[in-house]
């Protein structure tokens, strides 16, 4: 479509505030991704982390705006269940975390309890056991540190210079691009280096943030938890090679069913857009009998995605998605933006 028309069509259906919008493109339901929960005070300083959390205010008005727009709030398992019976009596949401985060139980959990809704933490081993490597905050914080940097990755050196904000979030985007291009093939030692910390100074940073194995079973046997995996490593599994990654998915679920004690059945793909994940892990998923497969690509939800319950889109969520956006995911415009 050009990109005029494009831009007509989207004005059309903003101004029409969902009338033409949401039977067309407005789908069946929607999933929500998130990482962490944590006061305002604590979010990211740079755009490139802030979708990664919540403040609890923002949890607790995001589950009262959709009471209020009469969407039911449900379980993956529930996903799974009204896409394959074609119940779509109601339109629903499913509220998913990805990684391991503490924060997720602590502050995360009352604002659930409160409201009687179920959510899912896909959980990535490294995070509890401490071995992440969380380069994603380590950028941001020696960005913010200074205004001169340089990265020394094996074959290339990307020299920043950001003194605004506004250039440290581009130099946030371009070392990140970077780390994920190369991440499969760099050592830990490499990719700690960049940064000037080793395994010990790495371990301490994560056990800081990480749920515990033992909370991971607590929440595991909460009646509004659900627990899912996202790998051993959080590596890009579409650059693995075909047996790593399917040890990252295989011993990730075999692991979390020792600590949880019960069938783990979805799994959220590390990063998710098409250059980390494609049809051979959508396979590979299916193999090894999980029930659903999430992505980090955005869209909607309809009936035709009972037909591809390995590759189910997902929106990101974090306080910087306003009321006028939520409406714009919940009616289809974002949906129509993104895919046309």
């Amino acid at each position: 479509m050009q990109d005029w028309l494009k831009q007509k069509l989207l004005g059309l259906l903003v101004k029409t505030n969902g009338i033409i919008s949401q039977p067309l493109f407005g789908g069946v339901g929607f999933i929500l991704c998130f990482h962490r929960v944590l006061p305002k005070e604590q979010h990211s300083k740079l755009f490139g982390n802030q979708g990664m959390a919540a403040s609890p205010e923002y949890l607790d008005w995001l589950i009262s705006f959709l009471k209020k727009k009469d969407i039911d709030m449900v379980s993956m398992d529930e996903v799974r269940r009204r896409l394959l019976e074609k119940d779509f009596r109601r339109r629903f949401v499913a509220i998913t975390f990805d990684d391991g985060y503490a924060d997720n139980l602590t502050y995360g959990l009352p604002i659930f309890e409160k409201h009687n809704v179920p959510f899912i933490i896909y959980v990535s081993l490294n995070l509890p056991n401490h071995s992440m490597i969380r380069w994603w905050d380590m950028l941001e914080d020696k960005l913010v540190s200074g205004d001169e940097h340089e990265f020394k990755f094996p074959n290339s050196i990307i020299n920043i210079k950001a003194e605004t904000i506004s250039e440290k979030i581009d130099a946030w985007w371009q070392v990140r691009n970077e780390i994920i291009a190369q991440e499969s093939k760099l050592s830990r030692a490499e990719l700690l280096g960049l940064f000037g910390l080793d395994e010990e100074m790495n371990e301490r940073f994560t056990q800081s943030v990480a749920l515990s194995f033992s909370q991971t079973k607590e929440l595991a046997q909460h009646p509004l938890v659900t627990i899912g995996t996202h790998t051993v490593n959080h590596l890009p599994l579409k650059k693995l090679e075909l047996a790593q990654a399917e040890r990252e998915i295989l011993d990730s679920k075999i692991k979390l069913e020792e600590v949880c004690g019960q069938e783990i059945k979805h799994f959220a793909y590390p990063y998710g857009s098409p250059n980390e994940c494609g049809e051979r892990e959508f396979g590979i998923a299916e193999r090894y009998e999980f029930e659903t497969g999430v992505t980090f690509q955005p869209g909607n939800l309809f009936p035709s995605n009972a037909n591809h319950l390995f590759s189910l889109p997902r929106y990101a969520g974090g306080d910087y998605v306003s009321e006028e956006k939520l409406s714009h995911i919940i009616n289809g415009v974002k949906h129509f933006s993104e895919h046309y």
